[in-house]
């Protein structure tokens, strides 16, 4: 026998990381394998061996594959509403879900809604993704995207104009609009830009084609909840 035969390679020795920036580590890795995969199709196997980790590691982090879940959706809508308050110019640091921000016109947030879409694909993957499977009572974050649904919607309905005579409709019809236009650009966000494709849509439709136009000649809402999309 030779002696290269009797040489047994020494165990690879794993990076040891503080504990926020495994986490970090692992909430990387899940944002890529629910968003590509699905819950059903991603195991907490996938997601040790994408971040180089154990499944006994992640679980010690997040308990469960449910809670990673949970704490993905939660510091992805935290990271969400940052953006969304820092494109506005707006200290999002001492923002809290749920308070009100004022001078915020339907044109102005939808495009921004739409532009953070393009700038972080995997986000938008996820959610997508999320919505679609969570459209079954047993997916576990079925009520966190009825709770996040109704909040988007009440957030949409205070920025309809005035001039609107049913503000719960014209709210539905813009949710419905971003979704679908968003699904068509995760198809193929190669061949379509998004941005364009949604100033093409909204031309046709005043309170989204920006500056505040309404039917009436324009409003502008005051004391506006960000939709926490």
């Amino acid at each position: 026998m030779s002696d290269d035969a009797d040489e047994v390679s020494p165990p690879r020795r794993r990076t040891r990381l503080k504990a926020e920036a495994r986490q970090a580590q692992i909430l990387a890795a899940a944002l890529d394998l629910f968003g590509e995969r699905g819950y059903w199709g991603t195991s907490l196997q996938d997601v040790a061996e994408r971040c180089d980790f154990t499944v006994t590691g992640v679980l010690y982090h997040f308990g469960s594959k449910e809670g990673l879940l949970r704490a993905l959706l939660d510091s992805r809508d935290r990271a969400y509403i940052q953006d969304l308050l820092s494109r506005r110019g707006d200290d999002a640091s001492t923002y809290r879900l749920g308070e009100t921000v004022s001078d915020v016109d339907m044109a102005t947030i939808c495009r921004i809604l739409v532009q953070l879409s393009v700038e972080d694909p995997a986000r938008t993957r996820l959610y997508s993704r999320m919505e679609n499977e969570s459209t079954d009572p047993r997916h576990p974050a079925h009520d966190f995207f009825l709770r996040r649904e109704q909040r988007l919607l009440d957030a949409y309905e205070v920025n309809v104009p005035d001039s609107v005579e049913n503000a719960q409709a014209c709210a539905r019809m813009v949710m419905a609009l971003i979704s679908g236009l968003r699904v068509q650009w995760l198809r193929d966000p190669e061949g379509m830009d998004l941005l364009e494709l949604w100033d093409q849509v909204v031309a046709g439709i005043p309170i989204l084609r920006g500056g505040g136009a309404a039917a009436d000649g324009g409003v502008v809402s005051s004391g506006a909840e960000l939709p926490a999309e």
